[in-house]
């Protein structure tokens, strides 16, 4: 029996039990242990091994040495010996609880300083290992997928109970006093580590994982012994066997070819080799046991791999994760710090802001030309860190917001750390993301922006305001960036039947959010005409309520801190969280209170005219129109020169949206038209001058007159009459000269439209056309023809 100072090596005996049969386990020293192994696995053949018989009585006392001297901890060479297959053995092999309560803290002893087993570990490893590497291959080489050994798992577990002791011990004290714990998922060169699970554990080392095998041909049997593993999973004294082959398997996992190309049930139609992997490993990560850590680290080490990229290209949580892990590892490159050459604002004052007073005059700024020359030194920058900026760059253009969101910020923490050249280069390379897949536009007015990708665009102005926001966006970059910013504010692409943007427009609110807790006002004064004017408009004629919601919190936030925008505590109280709300009441009542206010009524009219109107959904056509009619009257000289003039064109457009919008917004100009010059009240007999005859009456009855019948009877025929009729119903309410010397049709032809509508069968038309009839048979009288 060893004593205290016994060799590292010495341990406890496993037992071998035959129905109620036990052999006691002893101690001998660990060189003894290992060369009798040697001379066992050397000259023992299944014939001169003593096999367990039938019968327990049987058994004598050189029966029971002998298998005292063959049943050691290291491994049990009498089951290696065995020529039948393990599944159609008759005993069982398995741990006695007391030994091993006699065996483990014999190991638990070395925790302290466990490379004193480094001499003995590959000399006990290696055998275990080629024993289970010999007994699953046999019983699963060769056999189908749904063949089982639901009793082997038991029959091994000794060995893998073993295996797990060992990397307990030898594996946790080494690397966890090494490296920092990190809390996130890792990906550890294999050939040097072995296992970085998670912020809780660094479990096994290259010392004691450097003994697995890693050979493609044990991929698929040990897939397969798990899987009979699981079948035992409600077993908890399997945990052990579960969790070494959970780490055997992710270490086989990194072989460098493609899983597919090792995959023997490819050719068969069979599952593919990867989902089985994942279906079969999925259910260990919410293990209550050790199993999650080791069910982790094969699906982290699956899904990183470049032979299966797919798996990484659309899991969203991975690649944020990666790109997190990617921002993190910039961080350790560079020196903890707070950059000097940024921009810093300084001291502020709602007070002062909001009573007028300059706020200039308590603003402290940091100008770049007073750094020293310590605070502008040149660090030494790792040449690692262009491969990081550029991961994180890309993802910027990633299609999933939450890596978008992770990039951005990733951006703005290293940018902090870089020197203020190379930092500069990166805003740069930002801001370069935004001129991507733009061209100059066909009609030679302008750039076309119709091609570049709304998630690129909406990373990129993340990172614009994660970068402000930290000062890192310095004054001389404004004049380049507030007009990509006002830009993206208005961001919406058609894509068929609805358009998307969305994301853009809020992420340009949070950079001008950004720019109001980041600058003086009297460095952004000279843009924040522009800006103020697009937030109201976007606040109050935007179609989602988020970005409504959104610009209208940047405003609030740029009238606080800046002060400088014209009428800010009046639009602020107009325009606030819950009346925009809802859209009609934004669009009705808040929009044209603003519009009240000169400096935002001709913005106001702008965008209502060339982007609502010709909106995608029909509702904000309808309500856009319903808008211009409530706004004219405030500017009717700018409602009929510059709208109602540049609309006229296009109310007979091949585009259905375009000509469905314009004629619905033509009728609602021309009522308020007429009401505004007291027609209503039967001031005057003609409300419109000689030139508003020429320029506008005309063309617009022209336009009713010899409108194309083939959008009147196509697809979309419904929604051009509900057009048409709205239209003509407006012009016989306004009292609409009835006889236009050019056009002797003009009533005979609104009458014919308003009445072949009526024999539709939308429901929505023929009310429509009722109400046509109404108005025209109060301007015009009902013609003969009608009536018959």
């Amino acid at each position: 029996m060893a004593t205290d100072g016994q060799d590292p090596a010495s341990f406890a005996g496993w037992i071998i039990e035959e129905n109620s049969f036990a052999v006691a386990s002893f101690f001998v020293e660990g060189d003894e242990v290992l060369s009798l192994i040697s001379a066992l696995l050397q000259n023992a053949s299944p014939q001169n091994v003593h096999r367990p018989p039938s019968e327990p009585e049987s058994w004598t006392a050189d029966d029971e040495q002998r298998l005292k001297r063959i049943c050691y901890v290291v491994r049990v060479p009498c089951l290696s010996f065995h020529s039948a297959p393990l599944h159609v053995a008759s005993w069982v092999l398995h741990v006695d609880e007391p030994a091993a309560r006699r065996v483990f803290p014999q190991l638990d002893r070395y925790q302290e300083q466990p490379q004193l087993l480094d001499a003995y570990l590959e000399r006990m490893i290696d055998p275990v290992i080629s024993t289970l590497r010999s007994r699953i291959g046999e019983a699963y080489t060769g056999t189908s997928e749904s063949t089982s050994f639901p009793v082997l798992p038991r029959r091994l577990h000794p060995y893998f109970r073993f295996l797990y002791q060992l990397t307990k011990v030898r594996g946790y004290k080494t690397v966890g006093t090494t490296f920092a714990l990190l809390e996130c998922f890792i990906l550890v060169d294999a050939a040097a580590f072995g296992v970085l699970i998670s912020s809780k554990h660094i479990l096994v080392t290259r010392e004691t994982v450097k003994f697995f095998s890693h050979e493609v041909s044990d991929l698929e049997p040990m897939l397969d012994f798990l899987r009979d593993a699981g079948h035992n999973a409600g077993d908890v004294s399997l945990w052990e066997t579960r969790y070494v082959v959970l780490l055997w398997l992710s270490l086989i996992c990194r072989i460098p070819f493609d899983l597919r190309r090792v995959d023997s049930g490819a050719a068969g139609g069979e599952t593919p080799l990867v989902d089985r992997i994942v279906a079969l490993v999925r259910p260990y990560l919410f293990a209550v046991g050790k199993e999650y850590e080791g069910a982790a680290l094969l699906m982290m080490r699956l899904l990183t791999s470049q032979t299966d990229a797919p798996f990484v290209k659309n899991n969203a949580l991975l690649r944020k994760l990666l790109v997190k892990l990617t921002q993190r590892l910039g961080l350790c490159y560079m020196k903890p710090r707070v950059a000097a050459w940024r921009y810093q604002r300084g001291n502020r004052s709602l007070v002062k802001n909001l009573g007028g007073e300059n706020p200039a005059k308590t603003a402290v700024t940091l100008p770049a030309e007073t750094l020293t020359e310590e605070d502008m030194d040149d660090e030494e920058v790792p040449e690692e860190m262009d491969e990081i900026v550029e991961i994180l760059l890309n993802g910027l253009r990633d299609k999933d917001t939450i890596v978008r969101w992770s990039a951005a910020k990733g951006i703005g923490r290293i940018a902090n750390r870089l020197p203020r050249d190379l930092a500069q280069e990166v805003v740069a390379s930002v801001l370069s993301l935004l001129e991507e897949d733009t061209f100059p536009s066909a009609m030679g007015d302008g750039t076309d922006y119709s091609q570049v990708s709304d998630s690129t665009w909406h990373g990129a102005c993340l990172a614009m305001a994660e970068l402000a926001r930290r000062g890192l966006l310095l004054p001389e970059r404004l004049l380049e960036s507030i007009p990509w910013v006002i830009r993206a504010l208005k961001f919406d692409q058609r894509r068929g039947a609805h358009s998307i943007g969305i994301h853009v427009r809020d992420a340009a609110c949070y950079v001008c959010w950004s720019f109001a807790r980041a600058y003086d006002p009297e460095i952004v004064k000279p843009f924040m005409g522009e800006v103020g004017r697009t937030l109201v408009v976007v606040s109050v004629c935007d179609r989602e309520v988020n970005v409504r919601r959104a610009s209208s919190a940047a405003f609030q936030e740029n009238v606080g801190r800046q002060g400088i925008f014209p009428h800010g505590i009046d639009i602020v109280t107009t325009a606030d969280y819950f009346a925009i709300g809802n859209r009609a009441h934004a669009f009705l009542d808040v929009a044209v209170e603003i519009a009240k206010f000169d400096e935002y009524r001709r913005p106001i009219f702008d965008h209502i005219a060339n982007v609502s109107v010709v909106h995608w959904d029909q509702s904000m056509r309808e309500l856009a129109s319903k808008t211009l009619g409530r706004l004219a009257p405030l500017d009717l000289e700018y409602a009929l020169g510059s709208v109602l003039k540049k609309m006229i064109p296009l109310g007979a457009s091949d585009d259905l949206v375009v000509r469905h919008g314009v004629m619905l917004a033509i009728g609602e100009i021309c009522l308020a038209w007429s009401k505004a010059r007291g027609r209503e009240k039967g001031q005057a007999e003609e409300w419109w001058t000689a030139e508003e005859f020429e320029t506008l009456i005309v063309p617009i009855s022209t336009l009713l007159t010899t409108f194309p019948t083939t959008y009147l009877e196509t697809f979309g025929s419904d929604i051009t009459r509900l057009a048409y009729l709205h239209l003509t119903a407006c012009l016989a309410t306004s009292r609409w000269p009835l006889h236009i010397p050019s056009l002797p049709q003009f009533t005979s032809s609104l009458w014919h439209i308003t009445n072949t509508s009526l024999d539709r069968r939308e429901e929505n038309v023929q009310e429509s056309a009722a109400t046509a009839v109404r108005a025209l048979s109060g301007w015009s009288g009902v013609p003969k023809g009608v009536v018959e």
